[in-house]
């Protein structure tokens, strides 16, 4: 038990094909006690294409909401 600990730094990578990020100007979310499911789409009628999907789980998706209060 020795001093006040150091941080643990995490190296992250950032792909190219994610960098771009996707639009979406609609979402839906469905879940169960263990996770939710974010599905984030774009609808140009009269179609619509899902352009990411999130898996969380409740903890943290807790503390998305928190963060976008």
């Amino acid at each position: 038990m020795g001093g006040p600990q150091k941080p643990m730094e995490i190296q992250v990578t950032f792909p190219e094909h994610v960098k771009s990020g996707v639009y979406s100007n609609s979402m839906t979310v469905t879940h169960t006690r263990e996770e939710f499911v974010l599905d984030f789409m774009m609808i140009a009628p009269p179609a619509g294409t899902v352009t990411a999907r999130i898996i969380l789980s409740p903890g943290h998706a807790k503390r998305v909401v928190a963060a976008l209060s």
